[in-house]
């Protein structure tokens, strides 16, 4: 898994540890971070959808529920908004 890294922070460090390079070189340096894919994960939210019979329909993956849980079982969606049923 991913470690979630101040991008800022990173560059810091960098320039603190190299602070022997020149402006080019510092730029390089932040361009080359700015490049790096962000590992924030994906932020699903969903609501509960009645299916009837007590059953709930999360609105993100479909998954059926008995419950009106905080967070969808299958998908990990947030569910702490208003539902439909």
């Amino acid at each position: 898994m991913a470690d979630l890294i101040d991008r800022q922070a990173a560059y810091d460090t960098l320039t603190d540890y190299y602070h022997h390079r020149t402006a080019t070189q510092h730029e390089a340096l932040r361009d080359a971070l700015s490049r790096v894919p962000s590992a924030q994960p994906e932020r699903k939210t969903g609501r509960w959808k009645g299916e009837g019979m007590g059953d709930y329909r999360c609105s993100w993956c479909g998954e059926v529920s008995s419950q009106q849980t905080n967070f969808c079982p299958n998908c990990g969606a947030d569910m702490r908004g208003k539902s439909d049923g």
